[in-house]
């Protein structure tokens, strides 16, 4: 997940899948951080979270 993510002020995860599988090629990605890259092709996982918070029903 992103570095920047935050969930929602006062939730909880109430369930979490996974939304998709992507395939990632370090030609997709900028030249910048290229030699930062380990390898030459990858997968991301994409998460679907569903939060919980106080009793105001859910948040995707």
């Amino acid at each position: 997940m992103s570095r920047a993510f935050q969930p929602p002020e006062g939730a909880a995860v109430r369930e979490g899948r996974v939304a998709a599988i992507l395939g990632w090629r370090a030609e997709d990605s900028d030249e910048v951080y290229r030699p930062l890259l380990q390898r030459d092709e990858w997968e991301v996982v994409v998460p679907e979270l569903v939060f919980r918070d106080s009793g105001q029903g859910e948040t995707r």
